[in-house]
């Protein structure tokens, strides 16, 4: 089991406030995650192999065609604000 020492040490190295009362229960609570930790280590699972998604569903594509196309003064003419072709946003950062 971890000592209020190594949480106090370990919330030191993260940068993280603890209280000096609240040690001892973070202590134990860090001992049960690392407990999770341990059993997770001890699954047999040399044979699984890694997941690009958790579901195994189909990805419907369509076919890559050109389509209908906008032209830009469309586009500009429900814009709030252009200037020379260009959409002018409002200054977020001085």
């Amino acid at each position: 089991m971890l000592s209020a020492a190594e949480v106090k040490r370990l919330s030191m190295l993260a940068r993280l406030e603890v209280r000096p009362e609240d040690g001892d229960r973070l202590a134990r609570e860090l001992d049960r995650i690392l407990g999770f930790v341990r059993q997770l280590e001890a699954a047999p699972a040399g044979e699984i192999e890694p997941l690009v998604h958790p579901l195994d569903l189909a990805q419907p594509l369509r076919d890559d065609e050109v389509r209908e196309q906008v032209d830009c003064e469309t586009i500009e003419r429900g814009a709030p604000d252009v200037a020379e072709g260009y959409y002018r946003v409002p200054r977020v950062i001085e």
